[in-house]
């Protein structure tokens, strides 16, 4: 099911058509994936948008009991508080320096997703996040990536112009100390069934007319031709 999205309409018409064109180019999954590893490092995991990568991250987490917290900012209050109440945890919203320093103060604090622009933060609250042992997830929604100085155990970086359904999330792996994590989600990724490039370019088609695919797969793996569309937006 389609509906109309103003995130849509960022798709341009040239991205559409690179589509097209990569979708009859000889599979090349293996060297844009090499690509993607070698930009973000050789712990980056490519899901099919930021819900599935979320989804597997939060599922998987260690010390993770049911009940406990995930702090998010009030802007993505609506798009992530959902994923997080069906893996059994709860949402913590925050909205500036203060609210998130009381955020962090949580015994039962799991986990906390903080947007890149927080690298900015005053001395006295980054010191209260940098002492915080909850697993600190750096959420970033850019056309083209860029390096995160905040410090951080996860890295999600999600392209601000493709549809949410289909926008080839990268989860970065930061911490060694979470090293067998990104070996479980790495498998877990692996086998699940690959999205057709078809569905990609469909997608696609719709979002130039202003129409998002209400449907947002969180079952499935990228399209050949996703690592390969990325691989032009940060190169």
């Amino acid at each position: 099911m389609y509906i109309k999205s103003s995130h849509a309409r960022g798709v341009s018409r040239i991205t559409y058509l690179r589509s097209i064109y990569y979708s009859f180019l000889p599979p090349s999954q293996r060297t844009y994936m090499k690509k993607l590893r070698a930009y973000f490092g050789s712990k980056a995991i490519l899901y099919l948008n930021s819900e599935s990568a979320l989804t597997a991250l939060l599922r998987n987490l260690p010390d993770r009991e049911p009940g406990m917290y995930v702090g998010i900012d009030e802007r993505h209050e609506k798009r992530f508080s959902k994923i997080i109440d069906k893996v059994g945890l709860k949402a913590l919203v925050y909205s500036g320096q203060k609210s998130l320093a009381e955020v962090l103060e949580n015994d039962h604090l799991l986990a906390i997703i903080i947007p890149d622009n927080y690298e900015v933060v005053s001395r006295r609250y980054k010191e209260k996040y940098r002492s915080s042992g909850a697993v600190k997830i750096v959420f970033q929604n850019r056309k083209k990536p860029r390096s995160v100085s905040i410090e951080h155990d996860m890295y999600i970086w999600e392209p601000r112009f493709i549809p949410r359904t289909i926008s080839g999330s990268v989860l970065v792996t930061a911490s060694e100390t979470y090293t067998e994590l990104h070996t479980l989600l790495k498998r877990q990724n692996f086998a699940q069934p690959r999205l057709e490039n078809s569905a990609i370019k469909k997608d696609l088609r719709f979002a130039r007319r202003g129409l998002e695919n209400k449907f947002r797969r969180i079952d499935r793996r990228p399209a050949p031709i996703l690592p390969r569309m990325l691989y032009d937006f940060y190169k």
